[in-house]
């Protein structure tokens, strides 16, 4: 039987969530194999992202967010754990949602986070 964890009761948070689509590479901290990923929103508290890996809460993951600003490629890297998931989607790549929160991310991109969820906000 599935695990599932309701995520409406996941709605009581400290950071504001923003939407964002995308990749998202991570790695097991016992394994350190890199595989790839979607994330499908942000905060300053942590990621929800998809996968096609089956994962237990509480695994510990290096995650790294891939994204452009300005004309520079850059990005965030953070420890993170897997605080909730819902595996009851569809079939198919990125079927795995978690919920991840960061353990460690260093101020500077901490920082750059938060500019890029700045900058989405001028957009929308």
């Amino acid at each position: 039987m599935e695990e599932r964890i309701d995520i409406s009761d996941m709605e009581r948070r400290r950071f504001q969530r923003f939407t964002i689509e995308l990749p998202l590479d991570y790695a097991r901290l016992e394994r350190k194999r890199l595989k790839a990923g979607i994330a499908g929103n942000a905060s300053e508290g942590g990621l929800m992202v998809y996968m096609q890996e089956r994962m237990k809460i509480g695994t510990k993951l290096y995650v790294a967010l891939l994204f452009s600003m300005g004309f520079e490629l850059t990005g965030v890297k953070a420890l993170s754990q897997v605080m909730w998931k819902d595996a009851g989607l569809e079939e198919g790549w990125g079927r795995y949602k978690y919920g991840l929160k960061f353990l460690k991310i260093a101020d500077e991109d901490l920082h750059k986070l938060k500019k890029l969820q700045a900058d989405l906000a001028i957009q929308s």
